[in-house]
């Protein structure tokens, strides 16, 4: 079993320039990394794989995936843009681990939707329900 790939800091650093330099002509720029909320992202990145006791707190790549998009949301470690780059990291974080086809029955639409609805939300448990629930690949039926 391959292990899973981390979203490094360098590697949401070249995604957020990117993002930037698209964004650069909206009426919605993302701004620069501050230093002080550089922890705050750090700790998003970093969080998924922690483990307690020999184990890792959020198992599989699922687990792992929906509480990296929670964070980078709820730790909110950019002025603005937090949720289109919690969508980007969790498209590149598919796609470095080579299960980007497992994220393509999602629409833009269901995770800009996903993405607001864990920013409005007040409960971390039913958001990251919410949040897995969504992009939990179907199960395909044997004929």
């Amino acid at each position: 079993m391959n292990r899973i790939q981390p979203v490094s800091l360098i590697e949401f650093e070249y995604l957020l320039q990117n993002a930037q330099q698209n964004h650069l002509s909206k009426d919605e720029p993302i701004p620069s990394l501050s230093p002080d909320n550089r922890e705050r992202l750090i700790s998003s990145l970093q969080t998924p794989f922690q483990k307690f006791d020999g184990r890792y707190l959020y198992s599989g790549f699922l687990g792992k995936a929906t509480i990296l998009f929670y964070l980078l949301i709820k730790n909110h470690p950019l002025q603005n843009g937090n949720k289109r780059m919690a969508i980007l990291a969790l498209y590149f974080f598919f796609y470095k681990n080579k299960l980007k086809d497992a994220i393509a029955h999602i629409t833009d639409q269901q995770l800009y939707n996903l993405a607001k609805d864990t920013a409005n939300s007040e409960n971390q448990d039913d958001a990251m329900r919410n949040i897995l629930r969504t992009i939990k690949p179907p199960l395909k039926r044997v004929s």
